[in-house]
């Protein structure tokens, strides 16, 4: 697009995008091929937020789309009857929300604010809403963060020159999925796994496939490897420009 674009999401098999342009709208196209943006078929345009989208993410699980944005607000969008129908979600905050992210199953998700909040949401089933807890912890805006494959933890960095491990933990959300394994990681709601300081700004944060690593990418030209079982961290220093993203491999 030469307007630019400011985030973007594919569906589980890359058939289809949702990218905004810079603006307040979600474009949703379908893909004829994947190298040739020019043939990509323009299926729905979703309005809702008001200002700059900040964040989307497309889960592969439930096949719903997470949006946040500059005006405060946040939507999951759920596919139904050819129509895409957006739920808002129930959070308070002082400033615009810079990032957004789905667990694998669909069921959590973690966002954060300019205003230095990290946000868990999940759908309450006694309300019938979206709604977020609050992870505190960070001293300036949260840029990004992903909660790993276990939803047990999240990750996240700001422009505090940190990046905290905490558990995201909800009973009511992550009980029944919990394993032999998985049982003896679940702590309490917004305790600080572990912490790493980079000294500088964080500009993206990702898990490993089995989530015993996560990763930072820093505007100081490094990517740090954290152990956060061992409280251990790796850096790796690049040799060029800051490190803008990191994508993980499976």
């Amino acid at each position: 697009a030469s307007e630019g674009i400011s985030c973007v999401a594919f569906n589980k098999d890359f058939k289809k995008v949702a990218l905004s342009k810079k603006d307040n709208i979600i474009y949703i196209y379908e893909i004829k091929d994947f190298m040739k943006p020019d043939t990509w078929k323009l299926e729905d345009k979703l309005e809702a937020h008001v200002q700059y989208i900040s964040g989307l993410d497309w889960n592969a699980f439930t096949n719903e789309i997470l949006s946040c944005s500059y005006d405060k607000t946040t939507f999951v969008w759920t596919y139904s009857d050819k129509k895409w129908t957006p739920s808002s979600v129930v959070a308070t905050t002082k400033l615009g929300y810079l990032c957004c992210k789905w667990n694998s199953r669909g069921d959590k998700f973690c966002e954060g604010t300019s205003g230095k909040q990290l946000f868990i949401g999940y759908y309450n089933t006694e309300t019938k809403w979206w709604m977020v807890r609050n992870i505190k912890g960070h001293k300036s805006s949260v840029v990004c963060c992903e909660i790993d494959p276990t939803s047990l933890f999240v990750i996240s960095g700001s422009t505090d020159l940190r990046v905290y491990i905490s558990s995201c933990y909800l009973p009511e959300v992550d009980d029944s999925h919990l394993t032999d394994a998985t049982k003896p990681l679940a702590q309490n709601f917004n305790t600080v796994i572990y912490e790493f300081r980079p000294n500088s700004w964080i500009n993206s944060v990702t898990w490993n496939a089995s989530g015993s690593l996560g990763f930072a990418a820093a505007q100081n030209s490094t990517i740090s490897v954290m152990n956060y079982k061992d409280q251990k961290t790796d850096v790796i220093n690049c040799k060029h420009a800051p490190v803008t993203l990191i994508v993980p491999n499976g």
